[in-house]
Order: C-alpha cells, then structure tokens, then sequence
C-alpha cells in the first residue's frame, strides 16, 4: 500500500446514519464495518455513529475503491466533498453490507451513510484514497 501522507496521522473519521426502529442495530453496525472496521460506534437518539482515527481508519475504504475500479468516480466525489478543512460524502447503506462503496446523491429509505473526514489537508486525503499503489 502506498504510505499516507504525513497530515493521515491527524483524521478523524466520523460516521453517522439514522437507525430506524425496523432496524437491526447489529446488521446497521455490520454495513459500516464492511467499510470502516476500526471505528468505535455509539447509538443514540435514533442515530448510529462512529469514530475512528488515522490511516488505519480509511484502509479498507481505500482498498475497496482499488478493488471496485472506481477510483476516478471516487477522487470526483471526495474533491467535490471538500469544505473547510474536511471531506463528507454518503455511501449507500444497502451496498455498504456487501462491502461496495457506492457513493449516495441521497434519498434511500433508510437513510445513508454520512462520512466526514476531518483533516489538516483534505485534498491530500482525498487523493491518498484514490491513489494507485506503485509496484
């Protein structure tokens, strides 16, 4: 894997997405960790959220976008997300339990994913997450 930049040690990964009564908490806390499986999740007010720290947060995420072919869908999607100082996206829900990052436009009935990477660089991030591996 190619090393993150040094401004990776600063992120903080946040998650959140609605968790409806009709849910199952465990199979919502199983969907954003087939994404993102270092966070620390919390539930509250209808709400799951999660948290993480580093590169290791966003390792699968990166691998995922590798895998699935999408890195110029997904460099689009992070550098349009960039607003003071932090990258936000939202990833399907459904996709996210068989570990498919598509990105959302919103408007799925059971709420998406929202992604917030808080960084001194987020452009970096961005690129980082979309970046080829040199072999």
């Amino acid at each position: 894997m190619a090393s993150a930049p040094p401004v990776a040690k600063d992120l903080v990964l946040e998650v959140a997405t609605p968790l409806y009564p009709t849910e199952d908490e465990g199979a919502v806390s199983r969907a954003i960790s087939a994404m993102f499986p270092e966070l620390e999740f919390a539930v509250g007010k209808g709400r799951m959220m999660g948290i993480g720290e580093g590169p290791a947060s966003l390792a699968r995420f990166r691998r995922r976008i590798r895998e699935m072919r999408i890195r110029d869908t997904a460099r689009s999607t992070l550098l349009g997300g960039i607003d003071d100082g932090n990258v936000t996206f939202s990833l399907n829900k459904q996709s996210a339990v068989a570990r498919v990052p598509n990105f959302s436009t919103g408007g799925a009935p059971l709420g998406d994913i929202e992604v917030t990477i808080r960084t001194p660089d987020p452009e970096a991030i961005a690129i980082w997450l979309c970046e080829l591996d040199e072999d």
